[in-house]
């Protein structure tokens, strides 16, 4: 008698709504890492307490639950202007940072935003006869 499997994945997208991690741009294949992190272990808790409960109904998880298994989407915002941290920076550094500043051209930030979007696993379970 072979055993018949139902496959499904369980998809967990019950995010607060407006959860970011968001960083100065560059790095981004490590910043990535870091925010995926950063979501699991803010909801990581909530995931696993689900898994069980379809566990407990039958299913049996596939893939491994790990911070991996979290999608997460990126975006970038550009600001341009003086921050007020700008001008801390200008007096701590008696003017070298501003001048660093306006021989790079540099005179907005860019800021990588990541939103986490779906942690997703592979799950079966046996379909009755």
């Amino acid at each position: 008698m072979d055993i018949k499997w139902e496959y499904r994945y369980f998809v967990y997208t019950t995010f607060e709504p407006h959860s970011t991690w968001v960083t100065l741009a560059g790095h981004e294949s490590y910043t990535a890492a870091l925010a995926r992190q950063f979501f699991w272990e803010n909801f990581k808790e909530q995931i696993l307490t689900e898994l069980d409960q379809r566990q407990n109904e039958g299913w049996e998880i596939l893939d491994e639950v790990v911070p991996t298994a979290l999608q997460i989407r990126q975006s970038v915002q550009i600001e341009t202007g003086i921050e007020p941290a700008d001008v801390v920076l200008w007096i701590i550094t008696l003017g070298v940072a501003l001048l660093l500043q306006l021989l790079a051209g540099n005179r907005s930030r860019q800021y990588v935003v990541y939103e986490p979007v779906e942690f997703r696993v592979e799950m079966r379970h046996v379909i009755e006869p």
